[in-house]
């Protein structure tokens, strides 16, 4: 099976926003920044990027930092610092991410959001092919909104490789999904999530074309800032290369914000 494969990680982590009159720390517009720290750490069933093949026998460690300043120029918008890291057990191999991020609304409604996320990242992944080495440019389209209801998303990722020791060349990828509540107490809520994800990629690690569609859930449990998520898809490779298969996640996350 060809190692050729694009990889796309869109990190989406819940921010906490505060915004009073004027307070100490407050910004120009009167707005109060403040910090997030969010901590996740889990474990896959595989490294498996959103177009390509798994790496590794498996199963995989998973750990996410991120430190995010918020309302820094305007109300809910944030920079966003991020390391990713991916390590195989059996081989202890290990492959990360780092990046910095602004984040900032566009479109605020009642019932309609669409929020602007760009910046650059560094990607050392040694399982792909004979090891990357990028610099990526990353932007993000969020689209929210709710039907009955019902929290509904569609995200659009894209990514350009500005630097690699592989095929240079860009790719897209669009996820759409909804969130039902389950149960919900005062500190307490028990989340479902769902929906389709598909990629297509220009030539990105030298794939092009549609890569891959795939259906997946989780199962969320969230309180006081912490939460704890159990995920399974379902991967239809769209050429060859790209397997049909399954893949588990689970993961318990923490985040924390202060006035800054």
């Amino acid at each position: 099976m060809s190692k050729r494969v694009s990889l796309f990680v869109a990190l989406c982590l819940p921010v906490g926003l505060l915004a009073q009159e004027s307070a100490p720390g407050a910004n120009e517009a009167g707005l109060i920044r403040t910090y997030t720290v969010s901590m996740s750490a889990g474990l896959t069933s595989t490294f498996q990027p959103p177009l390509g093949p798994t790496f590794g026998a498996g199963p995989a460690i998973e750990d996410v930092l991120s430190f995010s300043v918020n309302n820094v120029f305007r109300k809910d918008d944030s920079v966003i610092a991020f390391g990713w890291n991916t390590t195989d057990v059996p081989s202890i191999t290990p492959d990360w991410m780092a990046g910095l991020r602004y984040k900032t609304p566009i479109i605020r409604r009642k019932n309609h959001s669409l929020t602007l996320t760009g910046g650059f990242e560094r990607w050392i992944l040694r399982d792909v092919e004979s090891g990357s080495n990028d610099w990526i440019l990353h932007g993000n389209l969020t689209y929210a909104t709710k039907l009955r209801n019902i929290p509904f998303f569609v995200a659009e990722d894209s990514y350009s490789l500005l630097s690699s020791t592989l095929a240079r060349g860009s790719g897209s990828y669009t996820r759409l999904f909804t969130q039902h509540t389950l149960l919900k107490r005062e500190n307490f809520q028990l989340l479902a999530r769902q929906g389709p994800e598909y990629t297509y990629s220009w030539n990105f690690y030298g794939v092009s074309g549609n890569c891959v569609m795939r259906y997946g859930g989780s199962l969320v449990a969230a309180w006081k800032g912490n939460e704890i998520e159990a995920g399974y898809r379902r991967q239809y490779g769209l050429q060859s290369g790209v397997p049909t298969d399954n893949y588990w996640s689970f993961a318990i996350s923490r985040h924390i914000t202060r006035p800054f």
